[in-house]
C-alpha cells in the first residue's frame, strides 16, 4: 500500500475522532441557584450572564470552554456538566418563584411563573419565627412583583432571614430571602 494512502487513512480516522468529540460544558440549575454571582465573577470566558427575564444566571454554551471554574465557585452545587450534544436539546423549565436581588437591602423583585391561574394564589412572606409578615395577591399566572421589605402595615422590616412562599394547587414553592440593613 502506498504511503500517501496510509497517510490519508490515518488523517481521515483522526478527523473522524476529532469531529466525534463533544466538548464538556456546564449549565446552571435555577432551582438550586441562589443568584450569588460567584460563578459569574469567576468565569474567565464571560460565558455566564444574568437574565432579567428569568432572574437567573445562565451559561452560554457557545462561550463555555468547559474549564470548570464556575463549578469550583458554586456553593450550592447548582452547576452541572453536560455534553454539547445534550445541551442542544436541553430545555429550561422556568422557576415558579425566584427573586433578585437576594440578599436585599431596600427591595427585591419576585418573578412568579404559575403554570395555571389559581383563584386563591397568594405570595406570602414569613419571618424566621414562621409568622406571616406580608401577603400579596397574585392576579396573573406570570408576573414580576416588587417587594419593599415592609410588613402589612407598611413598617420597614428588620434585618434577618425571611421565607417567600407561593402555593400552586397542592404544591408550595418557597425561597429564602436575606434582608440586610
Amino acid at each position: 500500500m502506498p504511503k500517501w494512502l496510509i497517510f490519508l487513512l490515518v488523517f481521515i480516522t483522526f478527523m473522524g475522532l476529532l469531529l466525534a468529540f463533544r466538548p464538556v460544558i456546564y449549565q446552571i440549575n435555577p432551582n438550586r441557584c441562589t443568584n450569588c454571582g460567584r460563578c459569574y465573577m469567576a468565569c474567565p470566558n464571560g460565558a455566564i450572564s444574568f437574565s432579567t427575564i428569568t432572574y437567573h444566571y445562565y451559561i452560554d454554551p457557545n462561550l463555555c470552554n468547559g474549564c470548570g471554574t464556575c463549578v469550583s465557585q458554586c456553593t450550592r452545587n447548582a452547576i452541572y456538566q453536560v455534553t454539547a450534544a445534550d445541551d442542544e436539546h436541553a430545555t429550561l423549565v422556568p422557576n415558579v418563584l425566584s427573586c433578585y436581588p437576594n440578599p436585599l437591602r431596600e427591595y427585591t423583585d419576585f418573578h412568579i411563573n404559575l403554570p395555571v391561574k389559581s383563584a386563591a394564589a397568594m405570595l406570602r412572606i414569613f419571618n424566621n419565627k414562621g409568622q406571616t409578615v406580608d401577603t400579596i395577591e397574585l392576579t396573573k399566572t406570570s408576573s414580576i412583583l416588587r417587594w419593599q421589605a415592609k410588613d402589612k402595615s407598611g413598617k420597614r422590616l428588620p434585618s434577618g432571614i425571611y421565607i417567600a412562599s407561593v402555593k400552586d394547587g397542592d404544591k408550595t414553592h418557597s425561597i429564602k430571602l436575606s434582608l440586610v440593613q
